[in-house]
């Protein structure tokens, strides 16, 4: 990767980050109350739900990362697992929407790591 390329990289990933902390955290029982709709068929409260939480795959894709692994490619990989918890959450399970979802991220980040992949 060239000098100008990792220059471009960075920003992207500032950008990103700056504008997912805008927003906003979601009510108490806000995570549930989605989680429940987007089981009995509202197209909009999986989205709406994984959007509130794309802080998580950020976070896991810095912590878990290697130096020289993509970090884009770590926190692409993260949001799309967040969107199929989002989409598979069971609100009446022990774990908060934020365990489950994490759990899930953890281990898909962790796969793109042990096969080194680098796209």
């Amino acid at each position: 990767m060239t000098e100008m390329s990792r220059e471009r990289t960075a920003r992207a990933i500032w950008i990103y980050l700056r504008a997912i902390d805008e927003i906003p955290a979601l009510e108490p029982g806000e995570a549930e109350r989605l989680a429940r709709a987007a089981r009995e068929g509202d197209h909009t409260a999986g989205p709406a739900l994984a959007r509130a939480f794309l802080r998580l795959p950020a976070r896991i894709a810095f912590e878990l990362g290697k130096p020289g692994q993509p970090p884009l490619l770590l926190i692409r990989e993260g949001n799309r697992e967040l969107l199929r918890a989002a989409e598979s959450y069971r609100p009446e399970s022990s774990l908060s929407f934020k365990e489950y979802a994490a759990g899930r991220i953890e281990a898909a980040v962790g796969r793109i790591l042990d096969s080194g992949r680098r796209d």
